[in-house]
């Protein structure tokens, strides 16, 4: 995910983001958002992937950990069922 694009995305569902270069690595950063109306509401990423997951789970309110939490229980059964 390009920086720009997440940062734009971000913004117009009102996060403010930001980063901080990384001193010992030349592409790293660490990503820093929070919720514009409430900025008790906010974290950290250590990429931009990670950073739109977190608000897009913010939004949602955990949908994706729901869904992640979902798949991992399906795949524990479907292994259960072979062995």
């Amino acid at each position: 995910m390009i920086w720009k694009e997440v940062k734009s995305w971000a913004t117009s569902h009102e996060y403010k983001v930001d980063r901080e270069k990384v001193t010992d690595s030349p592409k790293s950063y660490n990503y820093y958002w929070e919720r514009k109306q409430d900025p008790s509401i906010s974290g950290t990423a250590n990429s931009t992937f990670s950073l739109a997951k977190c608000i897009y789970n913010d939004i949602t309110e955990d949908k994706f950990v729901e869904h992640q939490n979902t798949y991992t229980k399906d795949i524990e059964v479907k292994s259960d069922i072979r062995n």
